[in-house]
C-alpha cells in the first residue's frame, strides 16, 4: 500500500513538473502512462517475489517442525527409555537433524524465523531432558559393546550431533528482559498469600527480599507494603 501510494504521489509530481515545463498534455499522459506501465509490473513482481518468499518459508517450517517431530520419535521408540543403543537409531536420528539444521536455514522470512526458533528450543529441551534421564545407562558398553572400532558400536559423529542439538546455545536468553523484582512486588501481588512455602524461599535470599520490598514501598502510593509481603514477613513458621 505504501508503494502504491509513492507511486501516484510520483507520478502526480511528474506530470505537474512536465506541464510547467512546457510539455503538451497528450505527451505529459504518453510518458506518464509508460511510467506507470512499468512501474505497475515492478510492484507485481515485487508482490509476486514476497508471496512466494511467505510461501517457501512457511513450507520449509513446516518440514523443519515435522523432521524435529520425526526425530524424536524415532530416538525414543515412542517413548522408550533408556535408548536403545543401536548404531543405526543412532545416525538416522542425527541425519535428520542435520537436514532439519540446513532446512531451517532456508527459513528467510523473520516470522517464520522466529517461529522455528521456538520449535527448537523446545525440541532442544525434549533431547536435552531425555539424554539427561539415560545419563546412568551411558556406560562404556552401551556405546561399543566389543569394541571401540566394531561396526555395532555407536558413530561418534552421530553423538556429537545430537548431544549438540540438545546443548544450550550460548544466545539471548528471553527472560533477560524481564524484571522479577517488579512482577514479585507490584501490588497486585503474583503469588497468592496461601503460597507461604514459595515467600519463604523467596525470603532465603535477604538481599533479593529487601529489593522486593524497596520497590513496592515506591510504587505504593502511601509508601506501605502490599498485604501479600506483610504476610510473609509475618510468617515466621
Amino acid at each position: 500500500m505504501f508503494l502504491i501510494l509513492a507511486l501516484v504521489l510520483f507520478l502526480v509530481s511528474l506530470a505537474t513538473g512536465l506541464l510547467l515545463c512546457g510539455f503538451e498534455l497528450p505527451a505529459v499522459l504518453q510518458v506518464v502512462s509508460s511510467i506507470s506501465v512499468a512501474s505497475g509490473a515492478i510492484l507485481a513482481f515485487n508482490t509476486y517475489r514476497v508471496n512466494s518468499l511467505d510461501k517457501a518459508s512457511e513450507e520449509y517450517l513446516k518440514e523443519y517442525k515435522n523432521l524435529l517431530e520425526r526425530s524424536y520419535e524415532l530416538f525414543t521408540q515412542n517413548g522408550d527409555c533408556p535408548i536403545e543403543n543401536d548404531r543405526l537409531l543412532w545416525l538416522t536420528t542425527a541425519r535428520m537433524l542435520v537436514r532439519a539444521k540446513n532446512i531451517k536455514a532456508k527459513i528467510v522470512r523473520k516470522a517464520y524465523q522466529s517461529i522455528a526458533d521456538e520449535y527448537n528450543e523446545y525440541y532442544r529441551f525434549k533431547y536435552y531432558a531425555l539424554l539427561l534421564d539415560n545419563e546412568r545407562h551411558f556406560v562404556l558398553s552401551y556405546f561399543c559393546p566389543d569394541s571401540l572400532y566394531e561396526s555395532s558400536s555407536i558413530d561418534i559423529k552421530s553423538i556429537a550431533v545430537i548431544f549438540d542439538f540438545a546443548s544450550w546455545k550460548a544466545e539471548s536468553d528471553p527472560l533477560d528482559s524481564v524484571d522479577d523484582i517488579k512482577l514479585f512486588s507490584s501490588s497486585s501481588g503474583i503469588v497468592p498469600v496461601g503460597f507461604s512455602g514459595l515467600y519463604k524461599y523467596l525470603r532465603m535470599n535477604k538481599g533479593y527480599w529487601n529489593k522486593i520490598e524497596e520497590k513496592a514501598k515506591k510504587a505504593s502510593k502511601d509508601g506501605q507494603l502490599p498485604m501479600h509481603i506483610k504476610v510473609a514477613n509475618d510468617d515466621s513458621g
